[in-house]
């Protein structure tokens, strides 16, 4: 217990540093998380201007005149036309680092041959570098600005044509614009002509990018084409400078981190329900404001768990917590050894006592035994005495009976030959006589049950369906008892056979049964002076782990308790006629059958009398044996 009690405490002072650990870690985790989220907002911000400068600078290109009623070739824009649309640019530009911008004509093929320059159709401008007012001059278009073979465009030019067709169908005219914002729509990451950026050598990834574009409409509000700029994905990266932070695009399946194509789209699932992965330790997903017509963008940020690890205030928490550990540890040893040295001390002490104790044991044992032995000696003798008592009573009850048989037999004759001589005579003698044939026949009754209960009789077994052999016994004892008494069966053994002494187990039933009977109303002759008014008697059969269980019930004054412990013992009655053999004698049938009574009842609640036997003569023989 010194141990436990030493290791308890110890383990709650550790408890205790745990908590205040976890109090301190939860500080520590609320301002990470605090920092973290201030550096969300200005990602978030610095996202938002991004996106509003691209949107209003290539809308402000869309409504310039200039751009409203160019021609497919760009012929009529003149020197004007050609400063404002390239001052638009160096301002978006300064703005956004952006690749290039295309002003492409509504019904754009690449695939065409373009019947005017004999080459293969062309957007009709592309600005891809800040000019100076002085250097603008000549013609913009794409054929004399790019000098990248029309191939390496090829990417770009289909991307921009899918993007027509789509304002094609969501903006024929200007009336479709709900809102003063230009409407502008993305699509998937492409491999641009742009190679000003890259880095050695020039691999296509590095020209990874994707095209914004924005429509624009003639003087009449017809859409007239589209003007589309393009940003290279390091770009895009680049706005947050941090892989913590990833820019995607659901509708696309784009995001702004370089990682492989196949991770890519997990991660952009993750992001998409703020759902965070095992590095991180908190995540959230915010809606960047992008004009994106087909679909938001979404900002996606991760608290990495490395970066709460590696904060000064989580290692000065936990530097807290293990020095406090160690010292705790160093405090607990020092208790163990010094309970230790105690304890060997007090367990040289108590060597003694438990070998003293072991003797005292062993004598207590001894006395056990020998207390145990003088009982089932005291039984033996017991038992001894009563087959002893018994055998005698059977010789005294025998001598007895015999004794007075001839006599009463003397009584029976002479009564009958009295009654046959004053036949005839006016003599009225009938109720005497009558009364002694029956005080005689109450003699010869009562010498029965005590022969019956002294003699040993040698059990006859025949197998025989239970309940016939009580409804053919009920029937003919409910002849033998008062007409006011009724009798109820309810058998419920559905046809089981049982071997038994039918002889000897019915004077199991009629003995139950006339008991019933006189607790009820007596002999039956006096009415008035019946204990019930109703009387009926109920007799159940049934099964249970006992083997074949028959009740017999009624519904007279009942058993005192006092009584319900000697009513099984011989020659103990509280009738005025009785002998105090009939449950005695019950019991001793049943025994005899590995069976057993048991009675339950109380003044008032009427009396209920159980026998049960075994199914089987030999689990009958082995109750026998056993008790």
């Amino acid at each position: 217990m010194g141990y436990l009690a030493i290791l308890m405490a110890g383990m709650l002072l550790s408890l205790g540093v745990r908590i205040e650990a976890n109090r301190q870690y939860l500080n520590a985790w609320q301002h990470y998380i605090e920092s973290q989220q201030i550096k969300s907002e200005d990602y978030t911000k610095r996202v938002n201007s991004f996106f509003s400068a691209l949107n209003d600078n290539l809308g402000t290109l869309s409504f310039l005149p200039s751009v409203r009623k160019i021609e497919r070739h760009g012929h009529n824009l003149g020197i004007d036309g050609q400063e404002t649309i390239q001052q638009v640019y160096n301002n978006l530009a300064k703005n956004v680092d952006v690749a290039k911008v295309y002003i492409v004509p509504v019904n754009f093929d690449a695939n065409n041959l373009d019947l005017v320059t004999g080459r293969a159709e062309e957007p009709i401008l592309m600005l891809d570098q800040i000019l100076p007012r002085s250097k603008i001059s000549g013609s913009a278009s794409v054929s004399t600005s790019s000098s990248f073979p029309p191939a390496s465009r090829l990417p770009e030019f289909q991307q921009m044509q899918k993007q027509l067709q789509w304002f094609k169908i969501n903006y024929p005219d200007i009336a479709r614009l709900k809102t003063s914002a230009v409407p502008m729509i993305s699509g998937p990451e492409i491999i641009t002509s742009d190679n000003t950026k890259t880095i050695k050598p020039k691999l296509d990834g590095d020209k990874a990018g994707l095209v914004f574009s924005v429509p624009y409409f003639d003087q009449d509000g017809k859409l007239a084409g589209s003007v589309s700029a393009i940003i290279l994905s390091s770009v895009l990266r680049g706005i947050t400078g941090s892989e913590n932070y990833s820019l995607i695009s659901p509708l696309a399946e784009y995001i702004s981190v370089p990682l492989p194509r196949n991770k890519n789209i997990k991660l952009m699932l993750h992001a998409a329900d703020s759902f965070p992965v095992s590095s991180t330790i908190f995540s959230e997903t915010a809606v960047v404001d992008t004009n994106d017509a087909r679909g938001k963008w979404q900002l996606h940020m991760k608290y990495p768990v490395a970066e709460y690890y590696s904060d000064a205030q989580f290692w000065a928490k936990r530097d807290f917590e293990h020095g406090s550990y160690l010292a705790l540890g160093l405090l607990t040893l020092l208790s163990l050894g010094w309970h230790r040295t105690n304890i060997k001390r007090a367990h040289e002490m108590k060597e003694s006592a438990v070998a003293l104790q072991r003797v005292n044991d062993e004598i207590t044992r001894l006395n056990v035994d020998l207390a145990e032995n003088m009982k089932q000696l005291h039984e033996a003798q017991d038992e001894i005495i009563k087959k002893g008592k018994l055998a005698l009573m059977g010789q005294l009850v025998a001598t007895v009976a015999h004794e007075l048989r001839n006599p009463l037999s003397a009584v029976r004759t002479s009564a009958f030959l009295l009654k046959r001589k004053l036949s005839g005579i006016s003599v009225n003698v009938e109720t005497q006589l009558l009364r002694i044939n029956s005080s005689v026949a109450r003699c010869d009754a009562v010498i029965t049950q005590f022969l019956d209960y002294a003699k040993s009789h040698q059990l006859e077994y025949k197998e025989c369906n239970f309940d016939n052999w009580v409804i053919k016994l009920v029937e003919e004892e409910a002849q033998n008892l008062p007409t006011a008494v009724a009798v109820e069966c309810d058998l419920g053994l559905d046809g089981v056979s049982v071997p038994f002494d039918q002889n000897r187990l019915s004077r199991v039933l009629i003995n139950l049964m006339t008991n019933a009977s006189e607790a009820m109303v007596g002999k039956g002759d006096e009415p008035a002076k019946f204990a019930t008014q109703e009387p009926k008697i109920t007799i159940v059969t049934r099964q249970s782990e006992r083997g074949i269980e028959m009740e017999v019930g009624d519904c007279g004054p009942g058993i005192a308790e006092e009584h319900i412990t000697k009513i099984f013992e011989p020659l103990f009655t509280t009738k005025s006629f009785g002998t105090g053999l009939g449950l005695p004698a019950v019991v001793q049938v049943l025994e005899q059958h590995g069976g057993g009574l048991k009675v339950n009842g109380g003044l008032g609640k009427g009396a209920t009398f159980t026998a049960w036997i075994p199914l089987s003569t030999k689990q009958a023989q082995t109750q026998v044996q056993a008790a």
